[in-house]
């Protein structure tokens, strides 16, 4: 099957991208196991329909799903 975020590494970034605002997609990307932001910020828009930042900037979470 098609491989998006691992679950709970997945799960981990998103809440530390919405608790943590002021720290960097790259070092929660790479704090949650994953080699590239750059490859983190590809899954993560697979999975939620929205790049980690502008998830970041959406404090209510209108602009986001998960798959």
């Amino acid at each position: 099957g098609l491989f998006l975020l691992p679950g709970l590494a997945g799960q981990r970034a998103a809440q530390q991208l919405h608790e943590d605002g002021k720290r960097s997609i790259t070092d929660i990307a790479l704090a949650c196991g994953f080699n590239s932001s750059q490859y983190f910020a590809t899954r993560f828009r697979q999975r939620f329909q929205v790049c980690p930042s502008r998830f970041v900037s959406d404090p209510t979470g209108s602009n986001y799903k998960k798959k």
